[in-house]
């Protein structure tokens, strides 16, 4: 396992919560409403905090890897999700044009 550290600028991200609430937090509460960015992030609306040392402990090459291929696998499921939900609507469409333009025949029979 690698480790890997690196400064960068912290900025609060949180709409509601003021600096001084989060500043009396805990450590571990106060990392998630936190995002490190090198960039000038003000523009979206978040506040410049201060600077961070970030350590990052890289986990191994097989965990990495099995966490990708979960993203991937989920990522599938929503497309596959999203494709059948367009598949029924086209679906849906038809069934109904077709219902009309049965029901406009049975009409011009009469």
């Amino acid at each position: 396992m690698s480790t890997i550290t690196g400064q960068t600028k912290a900025w609060l991200t949180s709409d509601w919560l003021t600096v001084e609430q989060f500043s009396k937090m805990d450590g571990n509460e106060a990392v998630n409403f936190v995002s490190v960015y090198m960039n000038d992030m003000t523009d979206i609306g978040w506040r410049l905090i201060g600077d961070a040392t970030v350590t990052i402990e890289m986990h191994s090459k097989e965990v990495i890897t099995q966490a990708e291929l979960a993203a991937l696998q989920e990522q599938l499921r929503a497309a596959r999700v999203e494709a059948q939900e367009k598949e029924n609507y086209i679906l849906d469409r038809i069934s109904r044009l077709t219902a009309l333009t049965f029901d406009d025949n049975v009409l011009e029979a009469e």
